[in-house]
């Protein structure tokens, strides 16, 4: 079956992200290439026109930027979503709620497609979370890069048993 990472994140987009970026995300991708999908990698490129980065090989690119990864039983984002929108100042909004099997890195590898749109402040820009932890690391947006900062781990007995 698999474990699930959640992921939530809100970013600042440049308002000089190209079309084609904007276009992507806004696109219908859970229904891109479906009829196309085998295993781990697929070929969507007939549907939509991918930018070559290692994101577009997994096939849970769809799941990340589209309707959700999990199905309603593993699913702990519990209204996944993906919204841009336009801001004050011409900025685009991007903000994405998901949980997906991350077993390929895709979440690392959505982080380092958005990297160069970016336009954040520096801080705290989202958390990813582990199925099997109980606290999550936040999603750092610093000096134009993303890195990543785990929180202590809390052991408040929520996700399991504990034994003392």
């Amino acid at each position: 079956m698999g474990m699930y990472t959640d992921i939530q994140l809100t970013v600042l987009l440049s308002k000089s992200t190209n079309k084609e970026i904007i276009d992507l995300i806004r696109s219908p991708l859970a229904h891109a290439g479906w009829d196309n999908w085998c295993g781990d990698e697929f070929s969507a490129r007939e549907s939509i026109r991918f930018p070559d980065h290692p994101l577009f090989k997994y096939s849970r690119v769809l799941f990340l930027l589209g309707e959700g990864g999990a199905d309603e039983f593993n699913n702990r984002a519990d209204d996944p979503f993906l919204s841009l929108t336009r801001g004050e100042g011409g900025h685009w909004r991007l903000s994405l709620l998901n949980s997906i099997k991350n077993y390929n890195d895709e979440i690392e590898l959505l982080l380092d497609w958005l990297t160069p749109y970016v336009c954040s402040e520096s801080g705290k820009v989202g958390e990813k979370r582990y199925e099997e932890f109980n606290t999550p690391t936040d999603i750092l947006f610093i000096d134009g890069a993303f890195s990543f900062k785990a929180q202590p781990e809390e052991d408040d007995g929520a996700w399991g048993f504990s034994c003392h």
